[in-house]
């Protein structure tokens, strides 16, 4: 059941549930309450934790996990998903990269046999452990750098200079 059946079973109409959301954010308007009906935006975690207290829903019965973490509205008391299906730790990887690169790209995953993106993501960084496993006895150990205050791994570039060094043949 989504967010627009839970109101409607609760009878209440869009502007009575925008004027109830005022409360927390002063500008919210019937128009606000549309778009999070049909999923053009999402509550912020504050709206979203007064929305489920007003129709007496768990969040996860009005927005799939995807929706709500990509919102960041997760901090809100769900229980956290570290664990992949089998029990594995998750590491959450969040990239940036031009549009042009990705354009058609769950096609062309789903054409090349991986089942999602996160599949192929995964085949690939496993693809890059064996290869890094080859070069690993001839690059120096990784070199810590701090960049924007955050420590991060350089790690070596193929074919370019490995910590000042020679490149990788």
């Amino acid at each position: 059941m989504n967010l627009k059946e839970h109101r409607l079973a609760k009878k209440l109409s869009q502007p009575q549930m925008a004027a109830v959301l005022q409360a927390v954010e002063p500008r919210i308007r019937t128009a606000d309450v549309c778009r999070y009906e049909t999923g053009v935006c999402l509550p912020t975690p504050a709206q979203l934790k007064l929305i489920c207290q007003l129709i007496e829903a768990d969040p996860d019965e009005i927005y799939s996990r995807e929706e709500m973490d990509l919102a960041g509205c997760l901090k809100i008391g769900l229980p956290a998903r570290g664990k992949a299906k089998d029990g594995a730790d998750v590491y959450k990887l969040t990239v940036r990269l031009p549009k042009g690169s990705c354009k058609g790209l769950q096609a062309k995953v789903s054409a090349c046999g991986y089942s999602s993106i996160t599949g192929w993501l995964e085949h690939c960084v496993n693809v890059l452990n064996d290869e890094y496993k080859k070069v690993a006895p001839t690059v120096s150990p990784i070199e810590t750098t701090r960049t924007r205050n955050k420590p991060t791994d350089k790690i070596p570039q193929k074919g370019g200079a490995v910590n000042g060094g020679d490149s990788i043949q």
